[in-house]
């Protein structure tokens, strides 16, 4: 397992590489801020197709695995609230980073139960979608719409059915790592927090710590070889 000390020597050696003594003035908060980031601009790239194969988070076995540890092993539960024409979810859950499934509990005077999948869509397009007898909420083919408004999530019923609340499957933030060795803002000392994902992604998000203090201190040589680096490890 890489821990965060580790994390740090492997910046600093790789920002040192060429004898170029960049790594002195980069400070332990530099390096947690830089790989925090990093994380969140790695998974990004994984869970979408803005990467080397255009591949999203389910493409592959390794792909899947890179990532279960951010899944939750069962979809959150969230209560709602009834609308005109529409259910409104509670807040999404603070640790909230990328969808991946959605579904709801929805009911018909005529009909029992049955679990109903959600379509995410854009706001912009709900007045057209609405109308089309082929995207708006359908008990029969247990299909429905919805969109994603500040914290919560909207789902459309045109009153057609009652829900009574949303089964989500999403990808969490990763743990954020930390480092012995500075002052944090609000003033107490920082600690020594190790990464939680695979050691092949921590690579991954190295290279891309790299990539973005080499290009806070204008390193242009660093810079590309964390880049091929990243596009090599996808």
């Amino acid at each position: 397992m890489i821990t965060s000390l580790d994390i740090a020597l492997k910046i600093k050696y790789r920002l040192n590489k060429v004898d170029t003594q960049d790594d002195e003035n980069i400070s332990v908060y530099n390096i947690v801020e830089a790989f925090n980031k990093a994380q969140l601009n790695i998974i990004n790239r994984l869970y979408g197709k803005n990467n080397n194969y255009k591949t999203g988070i389910e493409s592959s076995r390794k792909r899947v695995d890179d990532l279960k540890i951010l899944l939750n092993p069962e979809p959150k539960i969230l209560s709602v609230s009834k609308k005109d024409g529409y259910y409104l979810s509670e807040s999404l859950p603070n640790d909230y980073f990328h969808l991946v499934r959605v579904t709801c509990l929805a009911s018909r005077k005529d009909c029992s139960k049955k679990e109903i999948f959600i379509y995410l869509q854009e706001e912009s397009n709900l007045n057209t979608l609405l109308r089309n007898e082929n995207t708006n909420p359908n008990f029969e083919w247990g299909e429905t719409i919805g969109t994603i408004v500040e914290n919560n999530i909207k789902v459309f019923t045109l009153d057609k059915f009652e829900v009574s609340k949303l089964f989500l499957t999403y990808l969490r933030r990763p743990r954020a790592i930390d480092i012995p060795g500075y002052i944090k803002q609000d003033g107490s000392s920082s600690t020594q927090i190790n990464p939680e994902m695979p050691n092949d992604i921590v690579e991954m998000c190295i290279d891309e710590a790299v990539r973005i203090l080499s290009g806070d201190m204008q390193n242009q040589f660093s810079n590309q070889i964390s880049q091929q680096n990243l596009q090599m490890s996808e």
